[in-house]
């Protein structure tokens, strides 16, 4: 079984993480890669439709409703826990070259730390030496602010393209020479 590389988007809410990871993976998906993500969330959701059949199933008890046609499917299941990155990749991916994940910041993969001056409070790649980049709306001004950002990439947080370059040489071209 192969190893499927794993990065992390983290940062305070309203960032721009969600807008940043969408615009990487257009840029990505452009360049032939398979992505998948994941969103880590602290809130309950509902993605099922009361009154649907599948809602129907979970209403009567049922663990697992798998929805599926010929061209996607879904699964909803309860757990007991939350689920692990590795959980998540042992049980639902295959066939991708990258899993990028929104939040999950207390887990040790790399990361790229997404940071919105007037919405981040603080930088985390101060205290995480898993942050590998910091993406920001103020790069140019963090570069020369004097606070002691770790050696790593500071990269504008609209360089799409940039953050994907990055990406593909940290994870993916080492990937395609094994």
């Amino acid at each position: 079984m192969r190893t499927i590389p794993v990065l992390c988007f983290v940062g305070a809410s309203n960032s721009g993480k969600t807008t940043l990871i969408e615009k990487v993976i257009r840029v990505l998906t452009i360049q032939g890669y398979q992505v998948a993500t994941v969103k880590h969330t602290h809130k309950t959701f509902a993605i099922d439709t009361e009154g649907k059949d599948s809602w129907r199933h979970r209403a009567a008890g049922v663990k697992t409703v798998i929805l599926s046609s010929s061209a996607q499917f879904a699964v909803l299941s309860g757990t007991k826990e939350e689920l692990t990155i590795e959980d998540i990749l042992r049980r639902f991916v295959d066939d991708i070259d990258i899993m990028i994940v929104e939040g999950f910041k207390r887990d040790q993969y790399p990361k790229i730390e997404v940071h919105r001056g007037g919405v981040s409070k603080e930088l985390l790649c101060l205290n995480d030496p898993s942050v590998i980049a910091l993406a920001s709306d103020e790069a140019a001004r963090l570069r020369i602010s004097g606070i002691p950002v770790p050696d790593i990439p500071i990269l504008d947080i609209n360089d799409a393209e940039g953050i994907s370059n990055l990406i593909e040489e940290r994870f993916l071209k080492r990937r395609a020479n094994l």
